[in-house]
């Protein structure tokens, strides 16, 4: 996406927000999902460097979804037996 920003392919943008919007909200990261609405929204209007200001921000979404991931992944699981 920085890519397709500084060559002036907003459209690009817009489409690829649309993408990562979408996906992250099923997958239930409303956070990145709102980020990434907001760039598509804003993508055709948004000039260098206000638009890679705005990949930034989107790119920080993933790195907090990343380490929440990672967070989880290193506890220990533990499982609990029941009588049924």
């Amino acid at each position: 996406m920085r890519k397709a920003a500084k060559d002036g392919d907003n459209a690009l943008i817009k489409r690829e927000a649309h993408t990562i919007k979408s996906s992250a909200a099923s997958l239930g990261f409303l956070r990145l999902s709102g980020l990434a609405q907001s760039l598509e929204a804003e993508a055709l209007g948004l000039k260098w460097p206000d638009l890679d200001a705005r990949l930034g921000r989107l790119v920080a979404g993933f790195t907090e979804i990343q380490d929440i991931i990672k967070s989880k992944l290193s506890q220990p699981v533990t499982a609990e037996l029941t009588n049924a």
